[in-house]
């Protein structure tokens, strides 16, 4: 029985893929804190719907994200949907926008959808997957499995894209970011789902 060059060359590009995404996974495993500044961009046909400027600040799988007036926070039990224009608070047991903006729950998803994912080996890595509500992602990843860019086609005309611009590891943030406390919100419409 032979072992064949083709064979040899699949299976050396399935253990580089792997390789590449337990090294992503790794590198964001390994920090338990981070303040990350990125841009959000949603399009619907290459044209710019909106575009905000946000910050996260990702603390022992807590969270808070900043974009623009709104306030996103994760206490480790529920997510807080703060809308100042507004002057509501929605509380939720879920939050879609952080599966894929936060770096940690995306590693978490990659590692769930490993089968799924195709890399591309350009200046850095591209990481494609298409996830079980047939949304198409696209990452960029550098040479130090730092994220750059997620592209997040939605349809074949409307996507979202995230660019990151300055992410700092291990930073010392206080606790009380992560922390949603009701008397600060006095006259907020409070709506829990």
């Amino acid at each position: 029985m032979t072992f064949s060059f083709s064979k040899f060359l699949v299976l050396l590009i399935i253990v580089f893929s792997q390789n590449i995404l337990d090294s992503l996974i790794k590198h964001y495993e390994k920090h338990d804190n981070y303040v990350l500044k990125f841009e959000y961009v949603s399009k619907n046909k290459n044209e710019i719907i909106f575009k905000n400027k946000g910050k996260i600040m990702y603390s022992n799988k807590k969270f808070r994200i900043t974009l623009d007036e709104i306030v996103f926070i994760y206490d480790g039990k529920d997510y807080f949907n703060i809308v100042k224009e507004n002057m509501e608070v929605n509380i939720m047991k879920n939050n879609e926008l952080s599966n894929y903006l936060i770096p940690n729950n995306l590693s978490k998803t990659i590692k769930k959808n490993r089968n799924k994912i195709k890399i591309k080996k350009t200046e850095n890595f591209q990481i494609s997957y298409t996830d079980d509500n047939d949304n198409k992602y696209l990452l960029d990843i550098d040479k130090n499995y730092n994220i750059l860019k997620i592209n997040q086609s939605l349809t074949e005309s409307y996507s979202n894209i995230i660019y990151f611009d300055k992410i700092l590891f291990d930073q010392n943030l206080d606790e009380s970011l992560f922390v949603f406390n009701k008397s600060d919100y006095d006259g907020y419409y409070i709506n829990e789902l």
